[in-house]
């Protein structure tokens, strides 16, 4: 404050992570398919996957999201073809999964499962999962 100096200078900012529309969370991570584990890690860099599954119209399913390793508080969310929410799952009060149970399909279609972390691109924990898909009984 009561310096005598003046002078430019230069500000670098590093971004640990991608914000929403990020091209490093384009892409598809994968296919999920009933009853077959799908194993996948959330990072800072990629706080988000998006798995394909291809679901019956009437199919009751249980889908639930375990971490594995590290931090992780996982959420799972169910997108239609278009990619828009039709409904986010439950967060285990231990933290460590993330369920929606008796989900059922209101179309034969392509749908997206979405893994991500509690408070997405602002959370803070990080670790890898496994998800499943089941249909119910």
């Amino acid at each position: 404050k009561p310096g005598v100096t003046t002078g430019q200078y230069e500000l670098r900012v590093d971004l640990l992570g991608s914000g929403e529309g990020s091209p490093i969370l384009a892409p598809i991570t994968g296919a999920v398919e009933n009853g077959v584990p799908a194993e996948g890690e959330i990072t800072h860099a990629r706080w988000a996957d998006s798995w394909t599954y291809a679901g019956q119209a009437g199919d009751r399913l249980d889908i639930v999201a375990t971490r594995t390793d590290g931090t992780l508080v996982p959420r799972i969310e169910i997108l239609d073809a278009n990619q828009q929410s039709l409904r986010s799952g439950q967060v285990a009060a231990t933290g460590d999964m993330a369920s929606l149970l008796q989900y059922e399909l209101p179309t034969s279609a392509e749908y997206y499962i979405v893994v991500s972390r509690d408070r997405g691109q602002d959370g803070a924990t990080m670790g890898a999962y496994s998800l499943m898909i089941q249909l119910s009984e």
